[in-house]
């Protein structure tokens, strides 16, 4: 059976994955979905995508995973192609659901709509859940439902400044 490392979005940690973990895991598949930096609960928010991307390397290291299928949704799809640069030889195959997939010199902002980065530009941090849920319609309902009105903060930061640097050479 595979070996899975499911990477989560902004605004969410490792437990976005609970349901499907559960699931591949009945199936006899390995399923890990660990948090990236950052992300959950009392912890640091001073984090940039480099440290996004380094604890997900660490986790894979610390883990000794190798032969594994990575997959990204969202916003970790940013974070899965840089992964891969650090430890191509470890991975067998990349994924990205519903994920941002960039081009070499380009930022996750400049893959949205424009009335959307517009409103990125405004908050210093994660815009409020109103406004993200209006801004992401995708998954509002789950949102609306396990977020609180104070979701925890995100340091824009953590999203790839432009240019995003792209230097993976190997076939996945």
């Amino acid at each position: 059976m595979a070996s899975i490392v499911l990477v989560h979005g902004a605004w969410h940690d490792g437990s976005a994955w609970d349901q499907l973990s559960h699931h591949l895991q009945a199936k006899g598949h390995r399923a890990f979905a660990p948090t990236m930096a950052g992300y959950g609960k009392g912890v640091n928010k001073r984090v940039n995508h480099a440290d996004c991307t380094r604890s997900i390397v660490d986790f894979i290291v610390r883990e000794g995973l190798s032969d594994f299928i990575l997959v990204g949704h969202s916003f970790g799809g940013t974070v899965i192609p840089k992964v891969a640069e650090a430890v191509p030889e470890r991975i067998r195959r990349l994924v990205f659901i519903n994920g941002f997939v960039l081009l070499d010199g380009q930022s996750l902002v400049e893959n949205v709509p424009p009335p959307t980065a517009a409103a990125f530009s405004k908050w210093p941090g994660i815009p409020p859940t109103t406004l993200f849920c209006s801004l992401f319609l995708f998954g509002a309902i789950h949102l609306r439902t396990t977020l609180t009105s104070q979701p925890p903060s995100e340091p824009m930061t953590s999203f790839p400044p432009s240019p995003f640097s792209l230097a993976l050479t190997s076939s996945i």
